[in-house]
């Protein structure tokens, strides 16, 4: 079983293919979408390795890696995910959310993040899904709070400080 296929209102999220690296590169050029990231791929030939790393990663059935497509014009807004942890103790499943800059403050996001929820407790009944953000992230601490998350605890990644939340289905 692969990543599920998610739809909303208005993404496509779908598996993380290799040829993904090229069209999702250019977001990653951002300063402002790479200041909290612990490793930013600076070409695209980079970009490929990581998108191959992800894909090489071990998931449970039905966890991995999503491409966020605009179903309106087909263009690259994100991507996210659901994998148990590689950062918090226990590896418990941890989600994470990615949103191309000239994307913020559209609500994408979070209609995003609600759909990988939803694929996460009812689809794939995980108890609890935890999350992994940098201090200074507000907008997606924010959203984290507004989808119920809770902080736990706290980490320090390559990129600094990171506060530990989770979600309880």
């Amino acid at each position: 079983m692969t990543v599920a296929t998610l739809e909303t209102e208005r993404l496509l999220m779908r598996a993380l293919r290799i040829d993904d690296a090229e069209p999702l590169f250019p977001m990653y050029e951002s300063p402002e979408f790479g200041r909290y990231l612990s490793m930013v791929p600076t070409t695209v030939e980079a970009m490929r390795e990581t998108v191959q790393a992800r894909l090489a990663e071990p998931k449970p059935p039905g966890m991995g890696n999503w491409v966020w497509l605009d179903r309106a014009t087909g263009g690259y807004v994100g991507r996210g995910g659901i994998w148990p942890s590689i950062v918090i103790d226990r590896q418990p499943i941890e989600m994470g959310w990615f949103l191309a800059v000239d994307r913020w403050g559209r609500g994408l996001a979070t209609e995003a993040v609600r759909a990988q929820l939803d694929h996460t407790f009812h689809d794939l009944e995980v108890p609890a899904v935890w999350a992994t953000i940098h201090i200074d992230n507000g907008p997606s601490l924010r959203l984290a709070e507004r989808m119920g998350f809770v902080l736990k605890g706290g980490t320090t990644l390559a990129s600094g400080p990171h506060h530990t939340l989770v979600l309880e289905r």
